[in-house]
């Protein structure tokens, strides 16, 4: 069933539920379906349309301190389905070293490990419509300790919202509220356990949502902005007592390391390739986690020079690279007008 909130309806059901879930994008649908057909009685609470709209993405939009980042409306959908809605699909499992306890991060890590999700992962492909496993590209005659090819597999991509809406339409079992904004987690006397989920429509109208288990499933940034925000009974925020909530988010953070201009044969051969780090390099260097991409430009753009001393301090740097210790000495840099990249002196 779907009722939408912003139709003002005179009587809806808002206690009774085994589990009321914030948040329909990829986790929430996901919870919703295999509760419901579990039999579970589910309220999936939706902040969104079931399309886009201006009045849903704006209550994404925020301030940034310290490091310049994207706006927090980018990159980001409110609506059912949520950012998978311009996914481009792509699905990388996780690795060992994700989950190990790492003392230079300064963090606990993860309390589990990678072989507590290995028996999802057919599931989760069923989920995502992958009918293939992770496979790495051949890359004739590569061979490092410290980079290998990236293991991936792509989804259609899948669009929840879409994928999943006459389920979620038809189920007995699950009720979908749209334009159902969370604004308040309560808890009880002893503020150790929730006892309802505080929602709004546009027009401003309280519905109180409770049952027996209660899952927020925002997405990373707004899961904490919320619980930051209900503080209407604990100061710092709920869960907030270390003031360590937020306080882990990473993006993907992009450096341009650079363009080559070389062979066409190669380059069209290799078309887009990405490494990542092996788990022992990144303890090696206490690094986290990380991928080197490279693809081909028809259409390379144009900067500004670069002096001497950085050309040459890069080239250097290269050279001391293990890896590409037989690669750099077939390159040379060449100083073109507004640019400066490497060549394949093949």
């Amino acid at each position: 069933m779907i009722i939408n909130l912003a139709e003002n309806p005179k009587s809806i059901t808002t206690s009774g539920y085994d589990v009321c879930i914030a948040g329909a994008g990829a986790a929430g649908i996901t919870l919703a379906i295999y509760l419901g057909r579990a039999g579970k009685k589910v309220a999936l609470l939706e902040g969104g349309d079931q399309e886009y709209t201006d009045q849903s993405m704006d209550i994404y939009k925020g301030n940034n301190t310290g490091i310049e980042y994207w706006g927090l409306e980018r990159c980001r959908l409110r609506y059912l389905g949520g950012t998978t809605n311009h996914w481009a699909g792509r699905c990388k499992p996780l690795d060992d070293v994700d989950f190990m306890q790492r003392d230079f991060f300064g963090l606990p890590g993860w309390p589990i490990n990678r072989s507590d999700l290995e028996t999802f992962e057919k599931e989760a492909k069923v989920v995502l419509d992958i009918d293939k496993d992770f496979d790495a590209p051949d890359i004739p005659n590569w061979s490092s300790e410290r980079f290998i090819p990236d293991r991936i597999a792509r989804s259609a991509p899948t669009r929840f919202g879409t994928k999943f809406y006459d389920e979620l339409e038809k189920s007995s079992h699950i009720t979908l509220f749209i334009n159902a904004n969370l604004t308040d987690i309560r808890l009880d006397k002893d503020l150790s356990t929730v006892t309802e989920f505080v929602i709004k429509n546009y027009g401003n109208q309280d519905f109180r949502f409770s049952g027996k288990n209660f899952i927020i499933a925002l997405g990373a940034i707004e899961n904490a902005r919320l619980l930051l925000n209900c503080d209407s009974q604990i100061k710092s925020g709920i869960g907030n007592h270390s003031d360590f909530v937020g306080r882990c988010f990473m993006e993907h953070f992009n450096v341009d390391l650079g363009m080559f201009a070389g062979n066409k044969k190669y380059l069209e051969a290799a078309g887009t390739t990405s490494f990542c780090t092996s788990s022992a390099f990144s303890l090696e260097h206490k690094i986290g986690n990380a991928n080197v991409s490279m693809s081909v430009s028809t259409a390379p753009g144009v900067s500004g020079g670069r002096s001497k001393a950085v050309k040459k301090f890069v080239r250097d740097s290269i050279c001391q690279w293990q890896t590409l210790s037989e690669l750099s000495k077939k390159i040379r840099l060449l100083s073109l007008p507004w640019r400066w990249c490497y060549r394949y002196a093949y």
